[in-house]
């Protein structure tokens, strides 16, 4: 039997708009994402070999100030960095505990259009390292991430690395990440 041992939480609570769950890419959108998770106007992307973020710039929203009845201002600026695993294996996506009800993507050329796309609460990439899964998962509007260690596995394996972020800071429980947008503070 598995030997659970949570080595890393990742909360990122950035959004309370979330869509319900990771949506499976089944050919809607043209990129090398499996599964995409949006919360407001930020995305996480899911690829077979890192966690791509997309995080819109506060202060680019809520505009409540403008003449125009909007809520985003007239350009928007993102901070997009990813989350890589050093000598890992390919992050092969599977999702976990569907929700009832289906997406439907009607975008574009009638050959992008797809119908009864799923979308899962969980994904777990098995064997990132040997006997090592990554699950990830949503949590009070943003996204968390465990590891599971198999009896036996080896744990200081695990390496992570960050790219396209201007600096990087962990503390006790959090991680502080400086992107171009600002920082960051994810709570371990």
């Amino acid at each position: 039997m598995r030997k659970f041992f949570a080595l890393l939480a990742f909360l990122l609570t950035l959004g309370l708009f979330a869509q319900q769950g990771f949506v499976r890419n089944d050919g809607q959108w043209e990129d090398p994402s499996k599964f995409i998770y949006r919360f407001g106007a930020n995305s996480l992307f899911l690829t077979p070999d890192s966690l791509v973020f997309s995080i819109l710039n506060p202060q680019d929203q809520h505009h409540h100030d403008s003449p125009e009845k909007h809520h985003y201002a007239d350009t928007l600026h993102y901070a997009n960095f990813s989350l890589k695993f050093k000598n890992s294996g390919a992050l092969n996506w599977r999702g976990r505990n569907a929700y009832s009800h289906k997406n439907h993507f009607y975008l574009g050329h009638r050959s992008n259009w797809r119908s009864n796309v799923p979308s899962y609460q969980t994904l777990i990439a098995e064997d990132v390292y040997p006997g090592i899964d990554l699950v990830v998962y949503t949590s009070s509007g943003g996204v968390k991430y465990d590891w599971i260690v198999g009896a036996g596995a080896d744990p200081s394996l695990i390496s992570t690395i960050y790219g396209g972020v201007q600096g990087l800071e962990v503390q006790p429980k959090k991680v502080r990440i400086q992107t171009a947008i600002g920082e960051l503070v994810a709570c371990l």
